[in-house]
């Protein structure tokens, strides 16, 4: 027992996490001697015709379905430039927390009609893991993977590593499917019911996670440890587009998604994900910018932020944010400086405060968005607190309670459509509130104080500043709402991207920001700021500019991950860009 505990800390070092959550490891790999010992009592695999297999593989070699089924009796290692080929159709079977260890190239390609099994001896003796060490390889296809007990692949940055088509069950560990610290692309598998500090997939690196179905995975917590990430947990640059991500559970935060880093959140089902005891039931960011655009987030639960809890710099366009809850901020909680724009908030409750939207403690910009039928205790469409938001070029529709609540410091409310069927802005500030070029379902003045509450109802609070006030409903057609929903994709685009020697970064100023000044600037992983390529007022119109893969010094930058960060008046926007040397 204290061998393999030895083991799985080196494993762990390897890793190459932070201090803090390497003691967290450690608690957690303790427990995992007790962990392993729970199964399902089954019957034994009949085992006919048996290889068995263990130690160095130091030649290429294939493990054929002629000599199937193989048992790893004992751990198995697969050299430096050594191929080990798995034939479809193989089944591979290993002793109780026994693994394959990769310093070399494993393929493991089976099919739609025949698939490689890779699983438990014995289902109530859990084995260790696929482990693809540093600078190692591999292809998994078509394989089903399950009863692993300290994560079922577990990626210490592999040079080369796709992860596709498999089906990833009944496993745990750091991640119970999949944890990885580099690049892997994991591609259209099924991971489900899967249980560990995060549930489904870790990754600390900038991996590829696309169009999978992730379900009915857990993160849970052991003596302060885990909790996080019942779906997917991240704190690198990785793309997350095109999954289904659903039923899933974190013990804290972020049923459905957690992330620390910046990714690109695309295209997502994320569904009937929980945090039972905190924030972030569809996705939780922490002190990260990421792009969450395009995604459906429904029927997502938590303390805070039923839909999205985003501490930091989010960019969350596009988005249908429908029918989440929570105690505060039942589509999105911002807790940081956000910008929210173009997206489809309906439905969404909470006991307290912020149903469709709550913003505080930071600068959010909050435009072109729908935002109906959520209900709230107060500021049924949006709560301001502590923080400065500007509310602009939104329709806001059939809210309970006060449609705009602002609680305290201020914010800039222009040029929205206000139907609320009670207050429409409710001022419980001390600060006045310019709420300027506005439709208030009204031409009538008298009509339009009724929807308000401010000093005129109580004399210690700020004055809502009204006039002027639209008499007709502003128009937000196809081309206005396309302009809020597809800001990042079509006002600033790079190409070609990767590039080797230079690229062309394409922006548009739109006649709203004409003659403002633009900001075009290219920042590293780490936030600094690398080269100032745009710094001048500019007329409404498209433009281009090319980056030749230099710093402010004229230096050559080296290889890697990097982001081109646009603003100008209200319109902020950043998009990721790799350079291959």
């Amino acid at each position: 027992m204290v061998g393999w505990l030895k083991e799985i800390s080196t494993q762990k070092q390897a890793f190459a996490l932070p201090k803090k959550e390497m003691k967290d490891l450690r608690k957690f790999t303790s427990l995992i001697g007790i962990i392993v010992g729970i199964g399902f009592i089954v019957s034994l695999p009949a085992i006919a015709d048996t290889t068995y297999v263990s130690g160095h593989i130091t030649s290429d070699a294939s493990w054929t379905k002629v000599n199937s089924p193989y048992v790893v009796e004992e751990n198995v290692y697969v050299d430096s430039l050594v191929t080990l080929r798995i034939e479809h159709g193989v089944e591979v079977r290993l002793d109780s927390m026994k693994r394959i260890e990769i310093k070399g190239t494993l393929n493991a390609i089976g099919n739609e009609t025949d698939s490689i099994i890779i699983g438990a001896l014995d289902t109530t003796k859990r084995w260790s893991q696929l482990w693809f060490k540093d600078a190692s390889a591999g292809s998994l296809s078509y394989c089903k993977i399950e009863y692993a007990g300290n994560s079922a692949i577990y990626d210490d940055s592999a040079s080369l590593l796709v992860i596709e088509y498999n089906t990833i069950t009944n496993s745990f560990g750091v991640a119970g499917g999949i944890c990885s610290a580099g690049s892997a692309t994991i591609t259209g598998n099924i991971i489900t019911n899967n249980s560990g500090f995060t549930g489904g997939i870790f990754t600390s690196g900038s991996a590829i996670i696309r169009e999978n179905i992730i379900t009915e995975n857990s993160a849970v917590t052991f003596f302060s440890c885990g909790g996080d990430g019942g779906g997917i947990w991240n704190s690198g640059s990785s793309i997350i587009s095109g999954n289904i991500i659903e039923g899933n559970s974190a013990a804290l935060e972020g049923g459905g998604i957690w992330s620390s880093g910046s990714p690109t959140i695309t295209g997502n089902t994320i569904r009937g994900n929980s945090a039972s005891y905190w924030d972030g039931g569809g996705i939780y960011s922490k002190n990260g910018s990421p792009i969450i655009s395009g995604n459906i987030i429904e029927g997502n639960s938590a303390g805070n932020g039923g839909g999205i809890l985003s501490c930091g710099f989010s960019t969350i366009t596009g988005n249908t944010i429908k029918g989440n809850s929570g105690y505060g901020g039942g589509g999105i909680y911002s807790y940081g400086s956000s910008i929210i724009t173009g997206n489809t908030i309906i439905d969404n409750f909470v006991v307290y405060s912020g149903g469709g939207i709550r913003s505080y403690g930071g600068s959010s910009i909050i435009t072109g968005n729908t935002i109906s039928g959520n209900s709230a205790d107060a500021g049924g469409a949006i709560y301001v607190c502590d923080s400065f938001s500007v509310i602009k070029y939104n329709t806001i529709t059939d809210t309970t309670a006060s449609a705009i609540c602002v609680h305290s410091d201020s914010a800039l409310i222009d040029s929205n459509n206000l139907y609320a069927t009670g207050y429409a802005v409710w001022n419980s500030s001390e600060s006045d509130i310019y709420a300027y070029h506005n439709y208030w379902g009204t031409s009538s003045n008298d009509t339009i104080d009724m929807k308000i509450w401010d000093f005129y109802d109580d004399s210690i609070k700020g004055i809502v500043h009204y006039e002027p006030f639209l008499t007709e409903p502003l128009e937000f057609g196809v081309e206005e709402r396309r302009f809020f929903a597809d800001a990042q994709n079509d006002r600033l685009e790079a190409s070609p991207n990767p590039f080797i020697q230079s690229t062309i970064i394409k922006y548009k100023v739109s006649d709203v920001e004409a003659y403002h000044c633009v900001f075009l600037q290219i920042y590293d992983l780490s936030g600094r700021l690398v080269k100032t390529l745009v710094n001048e007022n500019k007329k409404a119109g498209c433009y281009t500019v090319n980056w030749d893969g230099k710093d402010n010094a004229d230096n050559k930058v080296v290889t890697g991950i990097y982001f081109y960060r646009m603003e100008v008046g209200n319109f902020k926007a950043t998009k990721k860009l790799t350079i291959i040397r």
